[in-house]
């Protein structure tokens, strides 16, 4: 039987690299898509570039799958006007323009998948948002909602879905690197009030829904959250305790993020409360619910 093939944009990221050796091992025949042709995951790299609107010749001949993950990173920088366009542009306009390819072209794709943010929802401490709470007016709400709408220019193509993906537990990068590196100099301290909610997913949970959501034809979004609930204090005293490293005892202050952050401060000042009961009724099964033990299997696998 010929190998289904996988198109993945930012592959070599945080998910990419480990969404793609699991695919590899389901089977699947996985190509990247990339601005250079720099690989870190061992399969063959297409240059593309949607501000150009190219695609390298061949790169998405006979793809069954394409898993849009590409795009400029919202910690990476402070939010200037210049910052958001960048951040709207990388998610919004790439999607916009791989549609328009797979249609020009007649790409025969069973499913186009795009990462999306579970900050799509409104920072509420009580109300457990799913896949059909509304967002609200902050400027992640609104990136999230179009980069969506952007890749439903295909929903009459193919299944077309959305992963809304919460702070994926990965020691190799991404926000629990950063966190752990000042946990590790016994630094760990709550930021702000330290109530705001921490949703997050191990990095094999979150490979294991883009392959559950293509092995189904799943269409729609999906939040990318486990199970256990917990809020910014007790994800850093967890951390310490798994690290074995002592808590510094003074909570951050907002007013310090602020000034350091702007308005980008909201990423650590603010958090949502989401529910994972629509991929699970699909019949997905987290292998780690429970945050301690998640992080547990994070640090004892060397």
């Amino acid at each position: 039987m010929k190998q289904e093939k996988v198109v993945i944009t930012g592959g070599s990221g945080l998910v990419g690299l480990p969404l793609t050796k699991l695919l590899i091992k389901e089977g699947f025949d996985v190509v990247h898509l990339s601005r250079t042709k720099n690989s870190k995951g061992n399969v063959k790299v297409f240059l593309w570039d949607y501000s150009k609107e190219f695609i390298e010749n061949g790169a998405l001949d006979d793809c069954r799958y394409l898993i849009h993950l590409a795009g400029a990173g919202i910690a990476d920088e402070r939010w200037t006007f210049k910052r958001k366009k960048i951040l709207i542009e990388s998610r919004v306009d790439s999607s916009t323009f791989l549609c328009k390819y797979v249609r020009e072209n007649n790409i025969p794709l069973k499913s186009f998948i795009t990462s999306s943010g579970i900050n799509y929802y409104p920072s509420n401490k009580e109300i457990v948002q799913d896949e059909n709470s509304d967002g609200d007016d902050s400027f992640l709400s609104r990136l999230v909602y179009h980069w969506e709408k952007a890749s439903l220019a295909l929903e009459d193509y193919c299944a077309v879905s959305q992963i809304r993906t919460s702070t994926v537990l990965d020691k190799h990068g991404g926000a629990l690197n950063k966190i752990a590196g000042i946990v590790k100099l016994n630094f760990g301290s709550p930021i702000g009030t330290g109530k705001q909610w921490m949703p997050w997913i191990h990095h094999e949970d979150l490979s294991r829904i883009y392959l559950h959501v293509i092995k189904n034809d799943l269409s729609g979004p999906y939040n990318a959250v486990s199970d256990e609930f917990v809020n910014n204090a007790d994800f850093t005293k967890t951390l310490a305790k798994v690290l074995k490293k002592r808590m510094f005892a003074p909570k951050v202050p907002s007013s310090i993020i602020k000034s350091i952050l702007g308005e980008m401060s909201v990423i650590l000042l603010e958090g949502v409360k989401a529910s994972n009961a629509k991929i699970k009724a699909t019949g997905f099964e987290f292998n780690h619910t429970q945050l301690q033990e998640a992080l547990l299997a994070i640090y004892s696998n060397k």
